[in-house]
């Protein structure tokens, strides 16, 4: 949610990615990307990214996923821009949008542009979209007691993440 120019959609498909390989699973999976933004999306879909915005990656994930673009720029793997698919959507309007169940929702640094009334709002939304055992992720601080029936938090104090109970 809010994925803006992608680098969090393409990250998450790198460590899904490893974590698939490193347990011998069949690769099985995709990322959504959503946003607002059609020129920010557009960009996320290209994956073309300043080679200083790839800095906090290890160089051994840099060497595996990304290829020289230009002089100053790289670009993710066909690979991993295959399993992530960027789409168009407005958090506000989710209701809108297809019942789609999701094993993992992450939606960092979003939550605060909103009023807490809205936060909570989208974040109802957002639960009813887990799958039994599905996790939401969410920015550290972005709202405090919040509840949802369907889901307990994580006790981790590194997270704010949910996991749908039911």
């Amino acid at each position: 949610m809010g994925c803006a120019t992608g680098e969090e959609p393409y990250t998450l498909a790198m460590i899904v990615n490893e974590c698939f390989e490193a347990a011998s699973l069949k690769s099985y999976w995709g990322v959504t990307g959503m946003d607002i933004s059609m020129p920010a999306l557009n960009f996320a879909r290209q994956g073309i990214y300043s080679r200083r915005k790839l800095d906090m990656i290890p160089p051994e994930l840099r060497e595996r996923y990304f290829s020289e673009y230009d002089q100053l720029r790289s670009q993710i793997s066909s690979s991993m821009r295959e399993r992530v698919c960027f789409t168009s959507g407005n958090v506000i309007e989710l209701k809108k949008m297809p019942m789609v169940k999701m094993d993992v929702i992450s939606c960092n640094n979003m939550l605060i542009y909103f009023r807490r009334w809205r936060r909570r709002k989208i974040l109802n939304s957002l639960a009813e979209r887990l799958k039994k055992g599905g996790i939401l992720l969410i920015g550290l601080g972005e709202i405090v007691d919040w509840e949802h029936p369907l889901l307990e938090p994580v006790r981790d104090d590194g997270v704010q993440a949910y996991v749908c109970v039911k």
